[in-house]
Formats: structure tokens, sequence, C-alpha cells
């Protein structure tokens, strides 16, 4: 049973950031990297706020009792890395910093730890403005020339 748990959590989660891929493909060039982190943290945040802070760590609890911190662990967000790189050569704002892909890969990681992790571990200022605020300007910080 636990590991139809793990599988369906799993599986959701990979939904989710196959469908922000496919987002970072169709965004407007014409808009600014604070314009998609914005737009990006507050769609993470909306999906945050579908998953029960405490489904999250129950997943973490028991997956890492079951594995322990697997050195894969947080790969999930390595499909958001190929988008992104190509929507970093075709932003006409000459606002996005053209990154490796292994420094777009640790950035993505970065963000699941401002973003996700919060949430998770029931931080009392996950999905509140500053929150959103923090995850924002750390992201764009990051991201930007």
């Amino acid at each position: 049973m636990e590991n139809v748990f793990f599988w369906a959590i799993q599986k959701n989660r990979s939904s989710k950031l196959n469908r922000y891929a496919e987002e970072m493909a169709q965004f407007n060039p014409q808009l600014t990297i604070h314009n998609f982190v914005e737009i990006f943290v507050d769609k993470a945040f909306a999906n945050m706020n579908i998953v029960s802070t405490k489904v999250m760590r129950f997943y973490d609890q028991r997956y890492s009792l079951k594995y322990g911190l697997t050195a894969d662990y947080f790969d999930y967000a390595d499909v958001l890395v190929d988008p992104y790189l190509v929507l970093c050569q075709k932003n006409k704002t000459n606002t996005f910093r053209l990154l490796s892909v292994e420094e777009a890969r640790f950035i993505f990681k970065c963000g699941l730890t401002l973003v996700e992790r919060p949430f998770a571990n029931q931080d009392p200022i996950a999905g509140t403005e500053e929150h959103r605020q923090i995850a924002i300007d750390s992201l764009t910080r990051l991201m930007a020339k």
C-alpha cells in the first residue's frame, strides 16, 4: 500500500512539473525574468495549497524511512532545466542570465527549498506574502543578469 502511495505522489508531482515545462516552452519572450519567476512561484504556491502539508510530511517521513535521502531525491525538478535553457535563448528582454545545465539544475533544486520545503516542513510563513516575496526575490537574483 505504501508503494502505491509513493507512486501516486511521484506521478502527480511529475505531471505538474511536466506541465510547468510545457508552459515554459510557451512563455512570452517579451516578459522579464521577474515576470517569469513571479508567474511560476504563484503557480507553485497554488499547487502547494492543494496538497495538505500533513500529506507532504507523511510522504517525506515514510519515504526517508524506507529509502533514506537518496542522491536523486530532488532530481524531479530536472525536467524543468532544458525548457528553461531554451527559454533563456528565446527571451528578448535581456534579463535572463544564460546558465549552464549544471547551474540551472542547482538553481531549480534551490527553488524547491525556497518554494516547496516551507510547505512540507509546516513553516509558519509558508504560503504567506512574505514567503512569496522571499522566493521571488531570491530566484530572480539567481536567474537574472
